[in-house]
């Protein structure tokens, strides 16, 4: 919906975009945000929306079980909220930086194709190719240190997710040893 609805203002903005600003690399990326955004919403970021109304209800029912697990899941949850924050800013300039890169590499390919016979004409396909493989190294230079961070923080948080879990059982237990609290809380908690 969202793109029929958008695709043709989005085409509209491509078409007059080199009359406006010229030859530039980022006359396509009205259409590549577009279809960032379809892809967004057929992914699994609309559905963390749906979790949210369900997270907050388990938290309440283990402040119910009893407060001690109820916030150490918070302080857990604040702590992956944090991490997250931090993986967004973390990445956020390099994830922009990425988009201009891709950009150019898109123009450098358009550009090539849509002047073949003039770069062979005039015996440019060398540089041209030289220029595309520069760029494709620097993008690719780029994409890896991304991921690499990117792999790195959610490696933290699967870890975190883990241990957060494990405190969870920990807790549940001492409180069944402590006779603070049945045996099925261990259980229904880690839940």
């Amino acid at each position: 919906l969202i793109d029929r609805t958008l695709s043709t203002r989005g085409f509209d903005i491509v078409s007059q975009y080199s009359l406006k600003a010229g030859d530039s690399p980022e006359g396509m990326q009205p259409v590549r945000d577009l279809d960032q955004i379809r892809s967004w919403f057929g992914g699994p970021g609309p559905l963390a929306l749906f979790d949210l109304p369900w997270v907050i209800l388990y938290i309440a029912i283990l402040f119910i079980f009893h407060y001690s697990l109820g916030f150490l899941t918070l302080i857990g949850a604040g702590i992956l909220i944090f991490l997250l924050v931090v993986s967004m800013r973390m990445t956020a300039d390099q994830s922009k930086s990425l988009t201009k890169m891709t950009a150019s590499r898109y123009a450098i390919a358009e550009s090539s194709r849509r002047n073949a016979e003039v770069l062979r004409a005039m015996g440019m396909g060398g540089t041209a190719k030289q220029r595309w493989e520069e760029v494709s190294e620097e993008f690719l230079a780029s994409n890896t240190n991304l991921n690499d961070r990117s792999g790195n923080i959610q490696i933290t948080s699967r870890i975190f997710r883990q241990f957060l879990q494990s405190m969870i059982l920990a807790v549940g237990a001492w409180l069944v040893i402590n006779d603070q609290a049945s045996a099925g809380i261990i259980i229904a908690s880690s839940i």
